[in-house]
């Protein structure tokens, strides 16, 4: 008896059995899987370690609603680089509190994602991560899978944490720590080593040029959701003293803060030491934006950066009233203090007295910034070379002691002729 008939069912047998198995592909590497997940039966994979790599993704197809905790909802958030969309993982995990701060809650899902996708040693589990959170052990867990490393391995976003644990500790957080927390962001976008003190990061601020610090000046508030004070030196530089109001700075601050998530600490100082800041926006696609600041601000904005106004001493007069009004006190600069009167005081009084008219002049409706020269700060620059200070404000605002006002506005050194 021949065997042969048998050896060809044998060898069809094997082939429809391989045939099978090459039917189904592992969901995490694409290569051939001989197993089924045995939660659902319907997802394969070719070894116990693709399993375990993809179950962060598949555990939403595999686990009933009910059973999916907020720690699964982060880790796959966090693989994708992605802030949760979930209200109640936003909420268990700090990204509410930091959500005053877009460049927090980045820092702060980069955290989480290094501990979710990218630990040296090993991954942490949505599992994990919620049994941390609901023992209240969240900050000191993740403190020791990022201190089990050298200090040097630990990235970027642990040193932020660290002068930022209030985003998880829901404790109240003083004026001083959040302060502290904006310093250091910026700190770490200009390229500032993440490991260094607040102490050493303020000694190496005061080596800086004047224009490095006026930028990381800038950086401080911007990159945490904020404009600068108007006593700050870079209220001028950068052009919010151009703006009109709150709502003007508001919308140059959230347009600076755009542009500095789309280039480097270097090249912003670039071209701030360069003066070509436009070009920059330009370059990054933004000088479209610029419209919005609205039919009068724009132009003048524009004009300002461009540096055509940008040094006349009225931007440094507005700055000095707007400051004032705000109950800080800053010198009265040299300049401001020949052209615009200051130099005439005999008292503090008379300081104060001029400082209240041209904040009034600042104030009305006229005297802010419009489209043409008639009215604004550089209306009251063109008059004051002139020597017309006091008839163009008496235009606007009805002045106290007028015949005081009118000695006390006079610029010692009119240029007439222009």
């Amino acid at each position: 008896m021949t065997l042969e008939p048998y050896h060809e069912i044998y060898t069809l047998l094997t082939r429809l059995s391989f045939s099978q198995s090459m039917a189904h592909l592992c969901a995490s590497c694409d290569e051939p899987a001989d197993k089924k997940c045995a939660g659902c039966g319907k997802v394969w994979y070719c070894s116990k370690q693709c399993q375990n790599s993809h179950w962060s993704h598949h555990l939403f197809n595999c686990k009933r609603p009910e059973d999916i905790t907020t720690g699964d909802r982060l880790v796959r958030a966090a693989i994708r680089d992605e802030i949760p969309t979930d209200p109640q993982t936003l909420e268990d995990y700090g990204f509410r509190r930091a959500s005053t701060n877009a460049l927090n809650q980045s820092y702060l899902l980069g955290l989480y994602r290094w501990l979710a996708a990218l630990h040296p040693l090993s991954p942490v589990r949505g599992r994990e991560f919620h049994r941390w959170r609901t023992s209240g052990t969240l900050i000191q867990e993740i403190k020791l899978r990022y201190e089990a490393l050298p200090s040097d391995n630990r990235g970027q976003y642990y040193p932020w944490f660290l002068a930022n644990q209030w985003v998880l500790d829901g404790r109240h957080v003083t004026d001083d720590e959040l302060a502290e927390g904006y310093f250091r962001t910026a700190w770490l976008y200009s390229g500032g080593s993440p490991s260094a003190s607040l102490s050493v990061i303020k000694r190496t601020a005061a080596t800086w040029s004047q224009e490095k610090n006026q930028c990381f000046q800038l950086c401080v508030p911007v990159v945490s959701g904020f404009s600068p004070p108007t006593h700050s030196d870079a209220w001028i530089p950068f052009g919010f003293c151009a703006c009109e109001g709150e709502n003007g700075m508001s919308w140059l601050g959230g347009f600076y803060r755009n542009l500095l998530e789309k280039c480097t600490f270097q090249e912003f100082l670039g071209a701030f030491e360069s003066e070509s800041l436009l070009e920059l926006i330009d370059i990054k696609g933004m000088g479209q934006d610029i419209p919005q600041f609205g039919p009068y601000t724009a132009p003048r904005l524009l004009e300002f950066l461009g540096g055509s106004c940008s040094n006349f001493s009225v931007w440094s007069l507005k700055q000095l009233v707007a400051a004032d009004k705000e109950g800080f006190s800053i010198p009265i600069g040299r300049a401001t203090r020949y052209d615009y009167g200051f130099l005439n005081c005999k008292t503090s009084g008379e300081e104060d007295e001029l400082k209240k008219a041209y904040g009034e002049f600042f104030d009305a409706k006229r005297g802010s910034y419009s489209g043409d020269y008639s009215s604004g700060p550089l209306a009251l620059h063109y008059a004051c070379i002139k020597g017309n200070i006091f008839e163009h404000i008496s235009g606007f605002i009805k002045l106290k002691n007028p015949k005081r006002m009118r000695r006390l506005m006079k610029n010692a050194y009119p240029l007439a002729e222009i």
